[in-house]
């Protein structure tokens, strides 16, 4: 019966490949855009927390950027994989369906990766009743879904929320865009949907939202990316060999530099840039290669798991200890590889336990 189950899934990846909705670039993105962000955050740890470090470079911890590139990401893929089939249907019951997949993939982890803060908040003293509703939005992954909240327990859950939130829209979303690309063509509806999202992201910069909690947001950057695999996918995808490079200097380009004004919409034009760099490139063992996709299929566990490790102890460790360059680097390091590690066999051990489910 496992083996039917692995023969199974492997005829899914060869259709998907034949499909061409399978590009291992893009699943690769995922590794290097969670391995920005987790950067980013001991990064800041280290620059505002050691002496030593003082100095360092802002940009070193500009995580925002492969935030905002992987919802732009993650909209790509499902509209790629499931652009039909989640516009199909009832779309209450779809959008419910989708947000309890996403709550029951992630509660466990998600919970278990709050208890350190609450432990911590509750010895300081900071308990209360409103605390206490700010635990159980979090634990419901909606503790950002009202615009200027945004607080979470582990601080990169509000991406979770916003996600499931997405989650939730989806089937509302892809009906009311095929319905729109059904009477005013392909070209029309990138504009007439397109646009709006493009201004609401640039407006974030005059209006003051905290762009990349806000689920309006979210949304637009997700969309984004499903607008750009409708548009790529009417298209024959063709192999540059250089292209992945290309989107390697834009990559860096969003990451080492920001301007004052738009940031959201510059993070979001650029990853789309991104995208359809890697869309269009041959496949490259530095995005393609089993390894690197694999673990970039856990992404989000490695998102959720190495903010405690970096905000708690190795946050304390720079603070109570006079480390040096060398030693604080090592550390991080360290938290960084022993992060990913943890998220990967979490990640495989829920593939065992999943596969076992099944064959019963």
């Amino acid at each position: 019966m496992e083996k039917n189950i692995v023969l199974n899934k492997e005829a899914k990846t060869s259709n998907r490949k034949k499909a061409g909705s399978y590009i291992p670039n893009l699943s690769g993105l995922r590794f290097w855009w969670i391995l920005l962000i987790v950067f980013a955050h001991f990064f800041a740890v280290v620059k505002y927390c050691s002496p030593e470090f003082a100095e360092l470079p802002v940009f070193l911890t500009n995580g925002h950027f492969a935030a905002m590139g992987f919802l732009a990401l993650s909209g790509f893929l499902m509209y790629s994989h499931h652009g039909k089939e989640h516009a199909e249907g009832n779309p209450f019951k779809k959008g419910i369906s989708l947000y309890l997949k996403g709550f029951v993939r992630f509660f466990l982890l998600n919970t278990l990766t709050m208890i350190p803060f609450v432990a911590a908040d509750v010895a300081g003293g900071k308990f209360s009743v409103k605390y206490g509703i700010m635990v159980v939005m979090n634990l419901l992954f909606v503790q950002d879904w009202i615009p200027g909240r945004h607080y979470s327990l582990n601080g990169v859950a509000w991406f979770l929320s916003n996600l499931m939130f997405i989650y939730l829209i989806i089937p509302f979303l892809f009906k009311v865009y095929r319905f729109i690309r059904g009477k005013a063509g392909l070209a029309w509806t990138l504009v007439l949907v397109g646009a709006p999202m493009l201004i609401l992201l640039g407006l974030e910069s005059f209006v003051r939202f905290d762009a990349y909690k806000n689920p309006l947001y979210s949304t637009c950057a997700f969309m984004l990316g499903a607008l750009l695999a409708d548009a790529l996918g009417s298209l024959s995808r063709k192999n540059h060999p250089w292209l992945w490079l290309v989107g390697t200097v834009f990559m860096i380009l969003g990451f080492v530099y920001t301007p004052v004004k738009m940031p959201y919409l510059w993070d979001t034009a650029l990853s789309m840039v991104i995208l359809l760099c890697m869309y269009c490139s041959s496949d490259f063992p530095l995005y393609s290669g089993r390894g690197i996709t694999s673990v970039g299929d856990a992404g989000l566990e490695i998102m959720l798991i190495h903010y405690p490790i970096c905000s708690l102890p190795f946050k304390s460790l720079i603070l109570r200890y006079q480390f040096g360059r060398i030693q604080v680097l090592a550390l991080m390091l360290g938290s960084i590889v022993v992060s990913v590690a943890i998220a990967y066999v979490w990640s495989l051990v829920k593939k065992k336990i999943k596969m076992k489910i099944e064959t019963k």
